[in-house]
């Protein structure tokens, strides 16, 4: 008996996959049947078998008890996991809480004895080694349903025939189950020495623990190890021979006998965990295919003996060479269906195929998963090659993108998919993406074990909090708060496959594949009209619908119909705007862009941001770098004066590089100058007029910092709503002249009821046109101050004398009316109500219906003295 089906053996009852009614029955008469014949067979040990005319009746007492403990055992299963609809019930039953008394030490090389048993679930007994294999052949349900990861769904496991196994297998299942077997800490090989049978009428226990801390001889790297080839070339099987989990959980893939979508399993190889990717390899999935390898680390690339190389094991090397895998294994499988010679020529036949390829060179092992030929060997080249990896940087935003969803009772949505960087643990916020919310983590798994943290190279189901399992679809991801933006227009370096039937055109609609995501867009090539096979150039591409992705992710291009594959390549710019083809500059961008100097791609991403403002995520996402990298890029820059941040907020800033903040400075002392022009008799120019001069900038805080830079610098001179050039004089004629000076004249002392614009106007005649700039000269040079700007102004000396009335008036928490604002000033309604909003709109009353107050802002220091 083998360790899978010793995992096998011990699954829990009760869900889908449990056998039916009739088959329950059958097996029950046969267990019944045995139980005859094992009459004696106690539950410590050998006990007395009676003999003579008393025989009949012991044996019957003996078989009537058996049958009690069985209905017992099967009722702790129901009460402890299952009911009769297949849910499982919350909480542990009492008696399961009492521990069972330790069976016999059993000796064995590297072992120390006895294994206690401890488990949260139900007792499994299994009679004898042949019903187990029985069992496992279709009674019980295979290990790779369990999903949830809960506690191991046995309190021990017990034999009354002698069983040989040994510690490995014990090692099997306790990590199966997410813990250590203790007291074996050599693990014998099997077959070897440590080989050991049970007791002839005794009982071995293996003690299994969820979420033990990580041991000496723990995986400490995880990795995704993926399947590809033609279809019917056993590649399901060949993952079946290695992890012992059949990869094909949906009905008809059972009842056709071909994987249609993805699936899952694991195992472990040395100090790598490996989640294993079963992928269809008929050509009707090929975008399942290309779902599962993006998240690729290295490949089994599996050839049937029999068939040799196919269409499919061409289409699908292709496509790992296009997604950028650098590392695998040949897997010849049905060898033992064919002859040596045949075998031979089929390995010459596969060694032409991979030639010029990443798998040039790979071990090429011959299997079969019928016999287990080769299965070991092909384990130490999986090692070996696992292990020749180079680590990946391990300081990148998280992102997962997901392949599957469902649900569980419970506990909600689940998603599954390959993290391809970075980390996440229960309890973090992530972006969904492109929805565009914020979601929390509620619980994790990986490879079936609860967890509370995943990182990269790890299969992981997310439980998530607040999200339906409508909305969810494959190509959707999950990262890092700030770090993906969805986007619908993206720019890439193409390479067009040289066996590609026909050439990459412009303009033409294809199916593009990213990540775990298929979507329909148009390919605007920007070195020619198209890009024929094996050749390389820059493309944009135009989505129908929003994705997201980073620097340097793979990208596929496959025609819509028929479905061909015509080439691939690497996003250079994952957030891009339209670039022309006659754009020499936008093409030198986009080249340096798909460069590899790290400062060349980050000074031409920011370039590309022109005046959005954007952080250390957006640098990294952009550039391909990590945001530890990008941070220290930033600070180099802006040590060495190449970028510059300008605050726009409390807490708000933007940087730019220097040659835009230099462009942007240029362009906003022109347009004070054209104001000056059309504005001679003005000493300064309002900055609302300057903003409807750089309208397209869109932005008046990073045109107010960009008029403080310049005033600091001394090439402006700004006030609170005003800007000038330094040094600027008005422009005046020698009639302006006197018109100004006749205007101030006509202010003077008259106090509170000052003569109108319009009337200066209508007295100045044919000079009048030149009065409205004129008295906004006045103001400007603090003469007159502005009530209502155009219509009203006061002297200088009348406002003070405005305020310290007001003030003193106020001081005590009265109020004023409008009837006592006028008598207060002595003038009129005409020049009162005007003159009150105007002590409203600079701060020093607050109106409250009819009444004005002192605002609360004005202090003690402003009351008069």
């Amino acid at each position: 008996m083998d360790a899978s089906e010793l995992v096998r053996a011990v699954d829990r009852p009760g869900q889908e996959g449990q056998p039916s009614d009739d088959r329950r029955g059958q097996h029950a008469a046969e267990e019944r049947q045995r139980e005859d014949e094992q009459v004696g067979v106690g539950r410590h040990g050998p006990a007395p078998v009676p003999s003579g005319p008393e025989a009949r009746g012991a044996r019957g007492a003996r078989r009537g008890a058996i049958r009690l403990a069985s209905v017992r055992a099967r009722l702790r299963i129901q009460r402890s996991g299952s009911t009769a609809g297949g849910r499982r019930r919350r909480g542990r039953p009492a008696e399961l809480g009492a521990a069972e008394s330790p069976g016999p030490s059993v000796s064995r090389p590297g072992g120390s004895g006895r294994l206690d048993s401890w488990s949260a679930c139900s007792s499994l007994v299994v009679r004898r080694s042949r019903l187990i294999r029985r069992r496992v052949g279709g009674v019980l349900r295979p290990t790779g349903a369990i999903r949830s990861g809960a506690r191991p769904p046995f309190r021990s496991i017990r034999a009354e025939d002698p069983w040989p196994i040994d510690t490995d297998k014990a090692a099997v299942v306790c990590r199966r189950w997410g813990g250590r077997s203790r007291g074996d800490p050599e693990r014998p090989g099997p077959g070897g020495a440590g080989s050991f049978p049970f007791p002839a009428r005794g009982r071995l226990r293996y003690r299994v623990r969820s979420r033990l801390p990580p041991g000496p001889d723990d995986p400490v790297r995880d990795l995704i190890l993926g399947t590809a080839g033609h279809i019917d070339h056993g590649k399901t099987a060949l993952v079946r021979a290695l992890t012992g989990v059949d990869t094909d959980r949906l009905p008809a893939e059972k009842q056709r006998g071909i994987t249609i979508d993805l699936g899952f399993a694991s195992m472990e190889l040395g100090g790598v965990r490996l989640g294993l990717v079963d992928v269809p390899g008929h050509e009707r999935f090929i975008r399942n295919m290309l779902a599962g390898a993006s998240g690729f680390d290295l490949v089994m690339l599996v050839v049937a003996a029999d068939d040799s190389v196919m269409p499919q094991t061409r289409e699908h090397l292709e496509l790992l060479r296009l997604l950028g895998l650098a590392s695998g294994v040949v897997a010849l499988t049905k060898c033992d269906l064919v002859s040596e010679d045949w075998l031979d020529l089929v390995t010459e036949d596969v060694i032409g195929l991979v030639a010029g390829s990443f798998l040039e060179g790979a071990p090429i092992i011959r299997t079969s998963s019928a016999t287990g030929e080769g299965i070991a060997e092909l384990r130490a080249a999986l090692e070996a090659a696992a292990n020749a990896l180079p680590d990946r940087v391990q300081d990148r935003p998280f992102r997962m993108a997901i392949d599957r969803c469902f649900t569980v009772a419970g506990h909600g949505t689940v998603v599954t998919g390959t993290v391809v960087s970075g980390a996440v643990s229960v309890g973090d916020e992530v972006d969904w993406l492109p929805e565009g919310r914020r979601v929390r983590v509620r619980g994790l798994h990986r490879h079936d074990r609860p967890v509370d943290r995943v990182d990269r190279g790890s299969r992981a189901a997310i439980n998530l909090a607040g999200v339906h399992h409508a909305e969810v679809r494959r190509g959707q991801e999950l990262a890092s708060p700030g770090f993906l933006r969805p986007s619908t227009v993206l720019s890439a370096m193409v390479r067009a496959s040289e066996g590609a039937p026909r050439a990459i055109r412009h303009r033409a609609r294809y199916r593009i594949h990213l990540g775990t995501a298929e979507v329909t867009g148009s390919v605007a090539v920007l070195d020619g009209p198209e890009l024929a096979p094996g050749t390389e150039g820059l493309v944009q591409l135009f989505l129908g619908e929003p994705v997201v992705c980073e620097h340097g992710q793979p990208i596929v291009i496959r025609e819509e119909s028929p479905p061909w594959t015509l080439g691939g390549g690497r996003v250079i710019q994952p957030v891009a705007s339209r670039v022309r083809r006659r754009d020499a500059s936008g093409r030198d961008r986009l080249l340096r862009l798909a460069g590899p100097d790290a400062v060349a791609r980050a000074s031409s991403a920011m370039a590309s941001y022109r005046l959005r403002p954007w952080t250390d995520l957006d640098l990294a996402r952009d550039a391909g770098l990590s945001p530890a990298e990008a941070g220290t890029i930033v600070a180099s820059l802006r040590d060495r004066g190449e970028l510059v941040e300008l605050p726009i907020g409390p807490r708000r800033s933007i940087r730019l590089p220097k040659a835009s903040v230099d462009e942007l400075e240029d362009r906003l002392i022109r347009a004070v100058g054209r104001l000056h022009g059309r504005n001679p008799r003005l000493s300064s120019v309002r900055r609302s007029s300057v903003l409807g001069e750089l309208e397209d900038l869109k932005s008046d805080a990073l045109i107010s910092a960009l008029v403080d830079r310049l005033a600091r610098d001394g090439r402006l001179v700004a006030g609170e709503r005003t800007v000038a050039l330094a040094g600027y004089q008005p422009q005046l004629t020698q009639a302006e002249r006197r018109v100004k000076a006749e205007l101030l004249e006509a202010h003077k002392g008259t106090g509170f009821a000052p003569p109108l614009a319009s009337e200066l106007v209508e007295k100045a005649g044919a000079r009048g046109g030149v009065v409205p700039e004129l008295l906004e000269l006045l103001a400007e040079e603090g003469l007159l101050v502005a009530i209502e700007p155009n219509a009203l102004y006061l002297e200088a000396d009348a406002d003070s004398e405005l305020r310290r009335r007001v003030i003193a008036r106020l001081a005590d928490g009265s109020t004023l009316a409008m009837a006592d604002l006028r008598d207060l000033l002595g003038t009129t309604r005409k020049y009162a109500v005007p003159i009150g909003e105007y002590l409203d709109r600079i701060g020093l009353t607050v109106r409250e219906g009819d009444l004005r107050r002192l605002s609360p802002s004005m202090g003690e220091a402003d009351e008069p003295s």
